[in-house]
């Protein structure tokens, strides 16, 4: 496709209002019962990033691949629980 980038001028108030609106839908989905797992890989992505496990340059080059492994990693069902020993 000849489609090109297109760059539009953003006030700040927009980009607030975006942010909140991204806020308040999360805390929607919370009182409803629903698990967002990109939220929250993308969470743990980024508290990966501040505790220094993961570069900046590795976060910024390969941010779409460390995301998907992210979310792999909650998507992933959980072991199942041993069976309890029944005592004689």
């Amino acid at each position: 496709m000849n489609e090109r980038l297109k760059y539009y001028a953003v006030s700040r108030q927009m980009v607030l209002f975006a942010v909140e609106r991204r806020k308040a839908w999360r805390m929607l989905q919370s009182k409803a019962g629903v698990t967002n797992k990109d939220y929250l890989a993308q969470k743990s992505l980024l508290k990966k990033a501040d505790e220094g496990k993961i570069p900046l340059a590795d976060l910024k080059t390969r941010t779409r691949e460390l995301f998907d492994a992210e979310l792999a990693t909650l998507s992933a069902p959980a072991p199942a629980a041993a069976p309890a020993k029944a005592q004689a």
